[in-house]
This record gives structure tokens, C-alpha cells and sequence, in this order.
């Protein structure tokens, strides 16, 4: 019960920002009112008088007038920072399947399978506002290496003014380290394309380019991850994951 009224909280805020902004887009809308209507009252004043020569600049001036303060308006909009609202999409419960194989031999087949869920939330408040999207989940290896194994995952996402990206914290039980990610999300094309790096071992780093493909009503994308080992000798740790996930209804 107290989980549902926490949900609720973040839904009313994140309503109560859809709010906002429309105040001020209306606000902004006022302004421009009364910046643009002087100009097309000295016009209809002009062609009340009768003989007007320059009653085709008046308007002409004052279309551009209007369209120049939309650009300007339209820039500072887009100078916005982005929010982890913007991945509001990632919200829900996934079904999400891993195959993995040899970075060195791609046509052979995966060294293991794993299969399980992921649960991704807003959590951690500011002012009301949840500031991160926290993704938990459990993956099982069905088949290959380590059959049976069961393992736990933690991806935290965040919008960093710093760095001006998002960025994501991986923590998975199997593992001892943490994986520090740069997450680029591309709206237009619904991708994101994530460069991190993981410890591995005898303080090797591990680099990798991580990428998800989504579908058009981001109810399902394709995964992959290929790790970079260019300057490291090559370890049973050469991996490749290919994966898809679909939102469950």
C-alpha cells in the first residue's frame, strides 16, 4: 500500500510539471501578444486613413517580427536540459532474453543463454521530482555454460548536467565491480547508443559499446553489446551479448 501511494506521488508531480509547462508556454504566448500587437494596430490604423504606401512593409515587418520570436522562443525550449522523464518510455515491467557469445568466433554458437525479467521505476526525489529510473531484474541461464545459475542486475539511470548526457550505474550480484556507462539517447531514431567500462580482472578494464534498438511504440527493442579489448590480451572474458526485451503488459 505505501509502495501505491508513492507511485501516485511521482505520477501527480510528474503531472503537476506537464503543468507548468504549459503555464509558461501561455505566458510566453501572452508576451508575444503584446510585443506583435502595437505593430498591427499602427497597421490597421494606416489602412483606415485610406492611402497607405506602407502598409505591405508594416505587415511584411510584422510577420517577421513573429516569426523571428518564435525561432528565438523555440531555441531557448530546445536549450532545455533533458530529464530521465524524457525515457519515461523504460517504465514497466520487461521480458528480457541474453544470448551470449565469443567476441573472437561470432559464428559459433553462444557460449550461454539467460532469461528473465526487469522491473524499471522511478525512484530517488528531488523536491518531488524522481531524479533517477532505477531498472531491477533476475536472469537465469537456461542453457551453455553455468546452466542453472541465477543472477541479479541494478541499472541506474540519471541525467547528468556535468557530464551533459544520461548516465547509467550498472550492479549485478555476479560480479565485483561496477560498470560506469554514458548513455546517448537518440529520440529520432528511438536508440540509444551506451560507451562504458567494467572491471574485469587484475585491474583490466573491460570497454564496451552497448546499443538498443527500440520499435516504434518502444513496447520492444534488440540488444547488443560488444566489449573493446584492443589493447588487452584476449581472455575468456571476450564476450558479445545479443538480447531483445518486450515490455508485459
Amino acid at each position: 500500500m505505501a509502495a501505491h501511494h508513492l507511485n501516485s506521488g511521482k505520477v501527480s508531480s510528474l503531472q503537476s510539471r506537464k503543468w507548468h509547462k504549459i503555464i509558461y508556454l501561455i505566458k510566453c504566448s501572452v508576451v508575444l501578444i503584446n510585443r506583435v500587437a502595437p505593430f498591427v494596430q499602427l497597421d490597421l490604423l494606416r489602412s483606415k486613413q485610406g492611402f497607405n504606401p506602407m502598409r505591405k512593409f508594416s505587415t511584411l515587418y510584422t510577420l517577421v517580427l513573429v516569426f523571428l520570436t518564435l525561432s528565438a522562443f523555440s531555441q531557448k525550449v530546445k536549450k532545455t536540459n533533458p530529464t530521465v522523464q524524457d525515457l519515461d518510455f523504460l517504465i514497466g515491467k520487461w521480458e528480457i532474453t541474453f544470448k551470449i557469445y565469443d567476441t573472437h568466433n561470432p559464428d559459433s554458437a553462444p557460449v550461454f543463454t539467460e532469461k528473465g525479467w526487469q522491473i524499471c521505476e522511478y525512484d530517488m526525489d528531488l523536491n518531488g521530482t524522481p531524479m533517477f529510473i532505477i531498472c531491477k531484474g533476475e536472469l537465469k541461464i537456461d542453457s551453455g555454460r553455468n546452466i542453472g545459475r541465477t543472477r541479479e542486475i541494478q541499472e541506474s539511470i540519471r541525467y547528468s548536467r556535468f557530464e551533459k548526457s544520461f548516465e547509467r550505474i550498472g550492479i549485478y550480484s555476479n560480479w565485483p565491480a561496477t560498470g560506469l556507462e554514458i548513455l546517448k539517447y537518440d529520440s529520432t531514431k528511438a536508440k540509444f547508443i551506451i560507451q562504458g567500462q567494467l572491471n574485469v580482472q587484475n585491474n583490466m578494464l573491460e570497454r564496451y559499446m552497448d546499443t538498443y534498438q527500440f520499435n516504434k511504440d518502444y513496447s520492444y527493442f534488440d540488444r547488443t553489446n560488444i566489449a573493446n579489448f584492443s589493447d588487452m590480451p584476449i581472455t575468456v572474458y571476450n564476450l558479445t551479448l545479443k538480447g531483445t526485451g518486450r515490455k508485459m503488459k
